[in-house]
């Protein structure tokens, strides 16, 4: 966690806003191929979006770490 609360609320605010957009472009890709999506296919992305999203957290704190 950043040490400056202003800091982890910009965090908060970017990773929110890379989780919407992720899920949401990838429900529009998806979509354009085929309209019907099973709870499986969505939750599928849910998934990958946010799998990138707790990589970016790693990255950021290890970053933290070593300042």
């Amino acid at each position: 966690m950043p040490t400056d609360a202003q800091a982890a609320h910009r965090v908060e605010q970017q990773l929110r806003d890379f989780i919407r957009g992720g899920v949401s472009d990838a429900l529009t890709r998806a979509r354009a191929e085929t309209p019907n999506l099973t709870p499986e296919r969505v939750q599928g992305f849910v998934d990958a979006v946010y799998e990138s999203a707790f990589a970016i957290l790693q990255t950021l704190g290890e970053a933290e770490a070593n300042e």
